[in-house]
């Protein structure tokens, strides 16, 4: 956090002059890119018109990229704080567990003497102190006063030794943004304003009242909850650590519901500013163009109300017949688990098929894969905006295997015939996000033409999920999560996937965040052949919000949800009268709430489909809204509507549990290749930077579908033969054979044994000065050790 700030107050201080308002974002954005690719001798050589034309908007969009950091590696901070604080408290309660247990057997025995005492008329006292001496007593009482914890099981009274070591470092990072709030007053601002005036005179707050200097200062209390206020405020006497604590989390509640927005930055602006403007979205609607599934209200809420209704009662008829839905003697509901429909004739053939395909090297299937689609053609320099012609792409090819399996330029240096400098040269040339975007369109438009893939799919529908990837040095966005990285922390790569077989999206997002936030991205803007209209993800990819965003763009979103039976069903109408499925009714629709801000949804969900707004950026808007946000609900009793009727007919219908099970599977061994490809540097990631962990996902996805590709093409030729050979293979069980294989191809490349031997009196010369001095001049791209990890 004190790196970031430190950057942040050297941008302030340039005083950067605003960029012309005429220049388009999209060329902002080149420009930016240019300039970040250039190194300072470069620059320097340029006329100081041409240096600045590529400097400033550079320079604007990593401040807007470190602003972006700082605020994502605050609410890391103090989640940090509360998970840590939870664990001392889990921790005091384990190692106290035997001590507190013998001491609630004395204190219970000597309740019971009292009471027997009161029932048989006895002197208390002496009947107390008979079963338990008065000093045995004093002590014990003495000792679970101390040890023992707060009536609410509240963990903060042990959060005030974990924040003193943050305060520097929180007070920094507040002290470097701009910090704008929508009403007049905002209590974390006054409050935190208050400590940073204070701290410049080094002083902190004490009393409700203080004297500062000749003035008197009265600290602003209305940001302490009750919860805090116990903790903060003893009188007219303030506790300085949980004051301050209580403020940055209330900060960083209300930074993330859009309530208090930070200038320059780019996902934490005014919430107004990310949707399309009045004029623009009144005049949409008078033309029809909004280019949303649904127009009105009403017709909605009617349709709705009869799907719904009409659902029920074919549930209610088909229970325990051939919905897989059970109702026991105690009336309770059980769903039937899935089995599998795999036929063991199509194990068989994958098996056999795969055998029979060759055996290439991966840099020798890549080039083959080239010369059937071109996606190398796909990666353009960034100034002259031309590929690499021929033989000379080798080079492009080996800098993106170099990335997108984590071997990192200088081990494929070593193990190829390029430099380090040739490659990275390469990298930062020509494979940057929107090429590398472009060649995955190329080869997924390529395998979608393909008989073959006809099979698995028709191209309507996706799945999303998480590739999990540890990450080995310090970084802002890397958490730590104990289910995937053990003490470690990492990055999960979002991966959308197509029905017919190849990702068609990626994006890199922190392991703890929503994946929900992230499910509409791809379904707005990618570029395939087909129109994705319906999607599905697991538990983790859905929320209410994205049930409802979805039905106002018009995609089916069908998830895998856990525990399905336990999720609370609403109607738009009656709620009684399905027989046994009236325990999973939950209550009504807020109909009302949706008639009237049913225009608002429909403005943010427009400003999506239009562009003006990443979905995930809005997505986490709206899921961090606090409730009285009239959108924000109005959106959710949408998604309550839609996620009743995707339960519904997730319940009615076994095709249609199997079927988002057999994408999902699917997925899952997709995310297989994907850990196969990400072996160099045993899968742990390197990069600090977002864009550098972007640029390794966007190759290791661009490998995943040129494999799968060149599988799609030789498993058609493999079929064929089998055919022309006279034997009978239904297409029934080409449905089961999926194109992510990896056993057959050799990924770690070719070992070269040297004719010439050195002998014991005629050995290798050493390496001069010179080369090793021009080597501690390059970059690390993470194949040496790191002084993190030193």
């Amino acid at each position: 956090m004190q790196h970031l700030v430190e950057r942040l107050q050297y941008l302030q201080q340039l005083q950067l002059a605003p960029l012309p308002p005429q220049l388009h974002r999209t060329r902002v954005q080149q420009l930016a890119s240019r300039g970040a690719s250039y190194g300072a001798g470069p620059l320097a050589s340029f006329a100081p018109e041409r240096r600045y034309s590529f400097l400033l908007p550079y320079l604007h969009d990593l401040r807007e990229n470190l602003v972006d950091l700082a605020i994502d590696l605050f609410d890391q901070l103090l989640t940090e704080l509360v998970r840590k604080s939870e664990t001392s408290q889990e921790q005091q309660v384990v190692a106290q567990a035997r001590d507190l247990t013998r001491d609630l057997h004395t204190l219970a025995d000597a309740i019971a003497a009292l009471l027997h005492a009161e029932d048989t008329g006895l002197e208390p006292f002496a009947t107390v102190f008979a079963q338990t001496s008065r000093d045995q007593l004093t002590a014990t009482v003495t000792r679970v006063q101390a040890q023992a914890r707060p009536a609410d099981f509240d963990y903060l009274d042990l959060l005030e030794p974990k924040y003193v070591p943050l305060r520097k470092s929180l007070l920094g990072f507040y002290r470097a943004l701009r910090f704008q709030s929508f009403r007049q007053r905002n209590p974390a601002l006054l409050a935190l304003d208050h400590v940073v005036a204070l701290d410049c005179r080094n002083e902190r707050v004490r009393q409700v009242v203080m004297k500062v200097g000749r003035t008197r200062a009265v600290a602003p209390l209305a940001h302490l909850s009750d919860r805090w206020r116990r903790y903060a405020l003893h009188g007219e006497t303030i506790n300085a650590n949980y004051y301050e604590a209580a403020a940055f989390e209330r900060l960083k509640a209300e930074v993330r519901s859009g309530d208090i927005a930070i200038a320059e930055s780019r996902r934490y602006r005014p919430f107004d500013s990310y949707l399309l403007p009045k004029p623009y979205w009144q005049d949409l609607c008078q033309h029809g163009e909004t280019r949303l599934a649904v127009t009105d209200a009403a017709s909605y809420l009617d349709d709705r109300a009869t799907r719904i209704h009409e659902q029920l009662h074919d549930l209610q008829a088909t229970l325990g017949e051939t919905s897989g839905v059970t109702v026991d003697a105690a009336g309770q509901l059980h769903l039937t688990p899935l089995t599998k429909a795999v036929p063991p004739a199509a194990k068989r053939l994958s098996r056999r098929l795969y055998r029979m395909l060759p055996r290439p090297d991966l840099a020798d299937l890549l080039w083959e894969v080239d010369s059937w689609t071109g996606f190398l053609s796909n990666c353009t320099h960034l100034s002259t905006g031309l590929p690499m012609d021929g033989a000379d792409a080798h080079v492009v090819l080996a800098a993106l295997m170099g990335q997108g399996m984590n071997l990192g330029m200088h081990t494929m240096a070593a193990a190829s015939d390029f430099s380090y400098g040739q490659l990275a040269w390469a990298a930062d040339w020509y494979l940057r996000d929107n090429t590398l975007l472009t060649a995955l369109t190329t080869l997924d438009t390529f395998l979608m033409a393909q008989d073959l893939p006809t099979h698995w799919g028709d191209g309507t529908a996706s799945t999303s999920d998480g590739l999990r990837v540890q990450v080995g040095v310090r970084t802002p966005n890397a958490q730590r999560n104990q289910r995937f990285f053990h003490d470690a922390r990492g990055i999960t790569i979002y991966l959308h996937m197509v029905d017919m077989g190849p990702p068609y999206r990626q994006r890199v997002i922190t392991t703890n965040h929503s994946e929900a936030w992230h499910v509409i991205d791809a379904l707005c803007h990618h570029d395939l052949p087909t129109t994705i209209q319906e999607h599905s993800t697991d538990t983790g990819g859905s929320s209410e919000h994205v049930f409802g965003m979805c039905a106002l763009l018009g995609f089916r979103f069908a998830p895998r949800l856990a525990d399905i039976l336990n999720r609370p069903l609403v109607t738009h109408g009656a709620t009684s009268g399905y027989g046994p499925l009236d325990q999973l009714i939950k209550g009504r629709a807020n109909t009302r709430l949706i008639r009237d801000h049913w225009n608002e949804a429909c403005h943010v969900a427009a400003s999506i489909k239009h562009g003006a707004v990443p979905a995930s950026v809005m997505m986490a808007k709206l899921a961090a809204y606090p409730r009285q946000n009239q959108v924000a609900q109005t959106v959710a009793e949408i998604g309550r509507l839609d996620q009743t009727i995707h339960t519904l007919d997730y319940l009615r219908h076994e095709t249609t549990r199997r079927r988002i099970e057999t994408r999902l599977n699917r997925h899952e061994s997709a995310n297989g290749l994907g850990r196969a490809l990400l072996f160099g540097q045993r899968g742990i990631l390197r990069e600090r930077t977002f864009h550098d962990q972007m640029r390794r996902a966007s190759s290791l996805v661009v490998l995943m579908a040129a494999i799968m590709v060149w599988n799609t093409v030789y498993l058609t030729d493999a079929i064929a033969t089998l055919r022309g050979q006279g034997e009978d293979i239904s297409d029934d069980l080409l449905a089961h054979i999926a194109p992510l294989g990896w056993g057959h191809l050799n990924l770690l490349g070719r070992y070269r044994f040297m004719k010439r031997r050195w002998s014991f009196q005629d050995r290798r010369p050493l390496r001069n000065e010179a080369d090793i001095a021009l080597e501690q001049l390059l970059p690390d791209d993470g194949s040496t050790p790191h002084d993190d990890d030193q």
